[in-house]
């Protein structure tokens, strides 16, 4: 098939919110570990948070895959972006107000965390839905390439945002990201 072909409005709205997606959470997860960093000084503090993102992550997997493979894959990504929307505003709130405490940057993590449980193994599942079987592969092929750049994009952005905005407008940036995904989202069939 010509790449033409493979790439339909469907899979490029598809690919544009697994993009932001994929770039919004590196984001965060950049922002947070500078913004922990930032207020604790504290390596110790810096590599529990790795902790504080796997034990979720282990601990859903499984439900999240059965919850998958049962219900609306859809509905599924919208709700666990809406979880990830509201916590990121949450958190860009407390920090411009200048409230934030490390207790709240751990229950940002947990938060995104569990939403990103949810979230994967929907989005992984979704995506044959949306192709013919014959160009699966090529659109796979695309997708993880998507993902990959998502994943280097995510922390350059929000490096450059802090040192030249400070904290905060990474935040909003993250917020922005997650909503322009949601909208996607909810323009796929």
């Amino acid at each position: 098939m010509q790449l033409a072909q493979v790439l339909t409005r469907t899979v490029v709205v598809y690919l544009g919110s697994r993009f932001c997606v994929g770039t919004a959470m590196m984001l965060l997860r950049a922002a947070i570990a500078w913004h922990v960093f930032d207020l604790t000084r504290s390596a110790f503090h810096l590599g529990l948070i790795g902790l504080v993102q796997f034990v979720p992550a282990f601990a859903l997997t499984l439900v999240a895959g059965a919850l998958a493979d049962t219900f609306d894959r859809r509905r599924i990504m919208m709700t666990a972006q809406t979880l990830t929307l509201a916590a990121g505003l949450a958190l860009a709130i407390a920090t411009v107000r200048g409230t934030v405490t490390l207790g709240l940057l751990y229950a940002i993590v947990v938060a995104a965390a569990v939403a990103t449980a949810f979230d994967s193994p929907a989005r992984m599942a979704f995506l044959p839905s949306l192709v013919p079987r014959l160009a699966f592969p090529r659109v796979a092929t695309i997708a993880s390439t998507n993902q990959a750049l998502a994943f280097a994009t995510g922390p350059a952005i929000g490096g450059l945002l802090i040192a030249d905005l400070g904290i905060a407008a990474a935040y909003g940036a993250y917020v922005v990201l997650i909503a322009v995904a949601l909208v996607l989202l909810a323009l796929l069939p």
